[in-house]
């Protein structure tokens, strides 16, 4: 993938983060590593989009697992 040049503009369409699922969404985890088993994916789902501008990924995963969305593997 080439590289490119963002403009200012451009920097509030990227999007991304540090939580990763598998692909069939069983299993999920932080920079890739798969730690947490997903109970309900479009409760974490609905989580994340409601609290990714206030809360780290890290709390996020803590705060879910909390509330028996996640399960630590």
């Amino acid at each position: 993938m080439a590289r490119e040049m963002l403009n200012e503009m451009d920097v509030d369409k990227v999007v991304g983060g540090s939580i990763v699922f598998t692909p069939d969404h069983k299993t999920c985890g932080r920079n890739c590593n798969n730690q947490f088993k997903v109970n309900n994916y479009s409760a974490v789902i609905n989580y994340i989009s409601a609290n990714y501008k206030t809360m780290t990924e890290k709390e996020m995963l803590k705060n879910m697992a909390a509330q028996g969305l996640l399960t630590r593997l």
